[in-house]
């Protein structure tokens, strides 16, 4: 029968998840970046190596949950013995070991440094995309210094288009209360880590860097960026530095924009909506005039409910996107696109990308590679990079 070491016991009375989570805190600095990246692997497996702020709540609360019930199992344990019953009564009966000490140091030292990384995980997460800018719009020209990419994830639908600074209150309630201290009062389990978009999450790259001394930062769905390159921007000024919503790359002929964010509103909108509407509503009211020959009512409802459905039609699209079309003429005035709002990026760039295809230019796109606009069936329109 073994006799528990003085150390082992002392470590067995660990029960307080903040001082366990201070030593982990150090210990996660000594480890293997190769063991990081595997548990990186594992949680983005289903998001494609795309880091999600959601998933990384979700296993940061359920592995919290583990260890606070499994030291609360300990502390009760604890708390029905005696000190001189470790040394005495456990050791007599033979149900006490150092095997089994060491056995619980060995969980709760693994599942804690697990839980140390994924709060570094999510302090490292970008800050949320800022939408619409809540300032003007400036035109930022220059030669990229640096530039750092991070595969995240994020909302980019209308309901997404408001300014939040919802990770940075989250972070503010780590500082203020404790990393700890905030895992263990749940302080972060409501909307302050959720997004309030409601439509899929993107993948995206989080691109910052540096231009003309100073930083700038934004959310693009795929961008081709290199120090070195000439750029013209969309920019908000933003602290000593810039968040950027748009990057014309002139040394590759390409154009990076804000997902969910590549068509302005044409000024025709309501009349093609409302045309569409009509014709489709002819063809059920002619059946009525024609079988009681009620002209004149049968114009005046067919009249009237094509008009209210055209106007919730047109209501309805603008609610969706009114805010993504606004923010695309904005870029399109600061940037001089062609037409202004009305200039229709896609187009122009399948023009170019077709063109390319024919003079037999076009660069499929390699792992690794710098990389260039690809056709639609290949992501091409969910990435809002385009040819320019």
């Amino acid at each position: 029968m073994t006799t528990p070491s003085a150390e082992a016991l002392r470590r067995f009375k660990r029960v307080d998840l903040e001082e366990i989570l201070e030593d982990a805190q150090q210990r996660l600095s000594q480890t293997p970046e190769e063991t990081l990246q595997q548990w990186r692997d594992n949680i983005f497996r289903e998001t494609k190596g795309y880091s999600d702020l959601a998933v990384l709540k979700t296993s940061l609360e359920s592995s919290v949950s583990l260890v606070s019930d499994f030291l609360k199992t300990q502390k009760e344990y604890l708390a029905s013995h005696q000190d001189c019953d470790f040394t005495e009564q456990e050791i007599q009966n033979g149900d006490f070991t150092e095997q089994e000490i060491q056995n619980d140091n060995e969980y709760v030292d693994r599942q804690s440094l697990y839980i140390a990384f994924l709060i570094d995980e999510i302090e490292k997460f970008p800050p949320m995309p800022v939408l619409p800018p809540p300032e003007p719009l400036i035109k930022v020209c220059g030669v990229v210094e640096e530039v750092e990419f991070i595969k995240a994830r994020a909302w980019f639908d209308a309901q997404a288009y408001m300014t939040t600074d919802d990770l940075q209150a989250f972070k503010a309630q780590l500082d203020s209360k404790g990393m700890v201290g905030a895992m263990l009062t749940n302080s972060f389990s409501g909307s302050a880590v959720s997004s309030s978009g409601s439509s899929d999450k993107m993948n995206c790259l989080y691109t910052r860097g540096k231009i003309n001394g100073k930083t700038f930062s934004g959310w693009f769905g795929m961008t081709d960026i290199r120090p070195g390159d000439s750029v013209e921007m969309a920019a908000m000024p933003y602290g000593d530095g810039y968040l950027v919503y748009a990057i014309i790359n002139i040394s590759r002929g390409t154009i990076s924009i804000t997902p969910e964010c590549n068509e302005g509103k044409p000024s025709n909108a309501f009349y093609v909506n409302a045309l569409i509407i009509f014709g489709l509503f002819l063809i059920p009211f002619l059946y009525p005039f024609f079988a009681a020959n009620a002209f004149f009512s049968t114009l005046c409802i067919y009249v009237a409910t094509s008009l209210f459905v055209s106007i919730g039609v047109y209501k309805r699209i603008q609610a969706a996107k009114g805010s993504q079309f606004d923010l695309y003429g904005r870029i399109a005035n600061v940037l001089g696109f062609p037409g202004g709002e009305r200039f229709q990026l896609t187009v122009h760039s399948a023009k170019i990308l077709k063109r390319k295809r024919e003079l037999g230019k076009f660069v499929q796109r390699a792992e690794e590679s710098v990389p260039t606009p690809q056709r639609a069936s290949e992501g091409y329109m969910c990435e809002y990079f385009y040819y320019y």
